[in-house]
């Protein structure tokens, strides 16, 4: 009664496409910064995920970059961003990833990860 199921193929979630630049955010800093995903609970399946800059060395200080919203079946998705508090669609993953590229190598996060960077370094010193 099912009819042929067929997996996805090559098709990552969003969520699998921001544990890859929450452990790449880690590696390019040593770890003195980690990318942290957060899922809020919800219902009527909607699915909610928050990804921040979290540093350790600064008392797990984190800075909220962006949050994901999207229906079990993923597409389109909202993603608002945080730092210039404004919301976009997305249809699919391509245009996922490049929203998601636009905002973290943002000037505004790149001033963030800086200052997080001196704040960390300064307070191991301390």
């Amino acid at each position: 009664m099912w009819g042929e199921i067929n997996a996805p193929v090559n098709q990552r979630t969003p969520t699998s496409i921001l544990r890859e630049q929450a452990s790449i955010l880690s590696q390019l800093t040593k770890g003195v910064l980690i990318g942290s995903i957060e899922q809020e609970p919800t219902g009527n399946n909607i699915l909610i995920y928050n990804f921040a800059i979290t540093a350790p060395a600064i008392n797990n200080h984190k800075f909220a970059i962006l949050t994901l919203q999207y229906s079990i079946t993923i597409y389109p998705l909202t993603v608002t961003d945080h730092t210039v508090h404004v919301q976009r669609q997305c249809l699919n993953e391509e245009g996922f990833t490049t929203t998601l590229k636009s905002i973290l190598s943002s000037t505004q996060v790149k001033r963030v990860i800086a200052a997080l960077l001196i704040q960390s370094q300064d307070s191991k010193e301390v």
